[in-house]
């Protein structure tokens, strides 16, 4: 018997988290077991996690369709897409460099 992987079905970048909650609640209310893979990377290194995809929600191969169909109808009712979903992992890069330039800053003026 060959070994069916889960599909992915949904992505979530570092902002999304109340999202993410909301879409899980969603799936276990329609009675789908789903995993959550990435979700407390996110936490730990968020630069690597964006770097990874983000947190994806993956269920069985028999429930992807429905579980696609629920998370289509999510996103119009919240007002959100899977690009905006990924948007926080830009402001995340833009903060990092933010920091290392003033870090840099404060290096020549102290010491230039």
């Amino acid at each position: 018997m060959e070994k069916r992987q889960p599909v992915r079905i949904a992505t979530f970048g570092l902002t999304d988290n109340p999202s993410l909650d909301l879409f899980e609640a969603l799936l276990r209310n329609a009675g789908i077991a789903f995993e959550v893979r990435g979700k407390y990377g996110m936490t730990v290194n968020p630069i690597r996690s964006a770097a990874l995809g983000g947190v994806g929600i993956y269920v069985d191969e028999d429930d992807a369709a429905y579980a696609r169909e629920l998370f289509m109808d999510f996103q119009k009712r919240n007002g959100i897409g899977q690009e905006e979903s990924k948007a926080g992992n830009g402001c995340i890069i833009a903060l990092v460099l933010f920091i290392v330039l003033f870090v840099i800053g404060m290096l020549f003026v102290n010491f230039g």
